[in-house]
């Protein structure tokens, strides 16, 4: 299915006027092909819109793209080829500075790569030694900036390898944690401001569970222990006071939940 990249440039919103069609401003930014998939956007320091993407569907390989607007039109920039779409991570730092990590080669035995964009039309692309099977990456950065990613080991999998790359740049393995009941297409991953890791997951039962790393020993509680089948696509946020907030999708009632954890007690949680 072919398909086109849509960014609002700007939207005419008039409160007397209801929600209309007519109050939008599309444009088409890439009609090449089947084009679009893994979307991300984020605005520059010059406040004109960036947008990340690729070729390619869940399980192909197609090429990366970032498409930025330069005031007059949208210059196409390509990143990379062969990049499976299931596996790239974004983060947006700062207005001028972007990180992102995927997966390129074949699904069974991909290549992890890392880049950082801090603007203009080039990126430094890393590929990152000793990662041949990977898949869904996870990306976060400590307090010192450094970027952290981890995967599982294998494709059916119960380890999850973490690794970082360091203030001199180099890449080094931190450890392999052992889940046995960690479904590895759902989790994901945010560091503290003690560079201390919140690991949320679900289980191969249908749990939502939270592992926490305290910078000596792992600990591991439930989030959400109801019957139901819960914790896909499941993903984790810190706000400032290093506190998690927590989404997750419920398949037995086809619902989108929040949770949050409550301090004190640390162990409990609350879900809406």
């Amino acid at each position: 299915m072919s398909k086109s990249v849509y960014v609002l440039v700007m939207s005419l919103f008039l409160l007397s006027s209801g929600l209309r069609a007519e109050n939008w401003v599309i444009q088409t930014v890439d009609n090449e092909g089947d084009i679009g998939y893994a979307t991300k956007c984020w605005y520059d320091s010059q406040g004109q819109p960036n947008l990340l993407y690729t070729s390619s569907n869940v399980y192909s390989v197609g090429i990366l793209y970032h498409t930025r607007w330069t005031g007059a039109g949208w210059l196409r920039t390509e990143i990379a080829t062969q990049v499976i779409y299931k596996f790239l991570q974004f983060v947006s730092i700062a207005p001028d500075t972007v990180a992102i990590c995927y997966g390129t080669g074949s699904t069974s035995y991909p290549h992890i790569y890392y880049a950082t964009w801090t603007g203009g039309d080039s990126w430094n692309v890393t590929e990152i030694p000793g990662t041949t099977q990977a898949f869904n990456l996870s990306l976060a950065f400590d307090v010192a900036s450094n970027p952290h990613i981890f995967y599982p080991k294998d494709y059916w999998s119960d380890r999850l390898v973490h690794i970082y790359r360091n203030s001199s740049g180099s890449w080094q393995n931190v450890d392999t944690v052992t889940y046995s009941d960690m479904d590895y297409e759902n989790y994901s991953v945010a560091i503290d401001g003690l560079n201390h890791i919140f690991l949320v997951y679900r289980t191969t039962t249908g749990n939502l569970k939270m592992s926490y790393y305290d910078g000596t020993a792992w600990g591991t509680e439930y989030v959400d222990e109801s019957s139901d089948n819960v914790g896909t696509y499941c993903r984790i946020i810190l706000d400032s006071a290093d506190v998690p907030h927590i989404v997750y999708y419920d398949q037995t009632n086809t619902q989108l939940k929040y949770a949050t954890w409550l301090m004190p007690p640390k162990t409990r949680y609350e879900t809406e």
